[in-house]
């Protein structure tokens, strides 16, 4: 693997966790009811760094703005959280043919939510459940990572079609609230 190529798979791990942040802020008190919770790997101390309430935004190269929220109790090493957008599209054809598309649109908010998140001295990473693409109307991968630099969580993140190679990327950022 190239640094450059290292380089944005750190970074999509990054945009995932702030997508996922950004998500349960705007979520308000309803987000853990739609936000299954996720085990944070990595030692206590570096689960303590990061624990708190955080909420923040993440921007695709192309364009594509949306919220993130994540919570991570010090109590706890579960953490609940998520990456939202809005955008409605027709679906279009998708050469995926393992996760065929049964429905004419796809429901928004997209709400994104974590399938891993593991944390080492002050860095995050991880990735979210596949989900539909509201522009490409195919399902995707997504990952991110990012650096702890006083109460701000940032990064990048990395996402692509679960049928072709070409990755999409964007940056993404969270505060911590609480």
């Amino acid at each position: 693997m190239t640094a450059a190529t290292a380089s944005a798979v750190r970074g999509m791990r990054l945009g995932l966790c702030a997508a996922m942040l950004l998500s349960i802020v705007l979520g308000g008190c309803t987000w853990r009811s739609q936000s299954s919770g996720v085990q944070v790997q990595g030692r206590s101390r570096d689960l303590h760094r990061i624990a708190g309430t955080w909420s923040g935004e993440f921007r695709s190269e192309a364009g594509r703005v949306g919220t993130i929220f994540f919570d991570l109790n010090t109590a706890s090493d579960t953490a609940y959280g998520s990456a939202t957008f809005d955008r409605v599209v027709p679906t279009q054809a998708c050469t995926d043919i393992t996760r065929p598309q049964d429905i004419a649109e796809i429901r928004v908010p997209v709400v994104l939510q974590f399938g891993a998140l593991t944390t080492s001295e002050g860095s995050i990473g991880g990735w979210f459940r596949p989900y539909r693409d509201p522009d490409l109307s195919c399902w995707m991968d997504t990952w991110f990572e990012g650096k702890l630099r006083g109460d701000t969580l940032s990064g990048s993140f990395f996402a692509r079609r679960t049928d072709i190679d070409t990755v999409r990327m964007g940056t993404w950022w969270a505060a911590r609230t609480r």
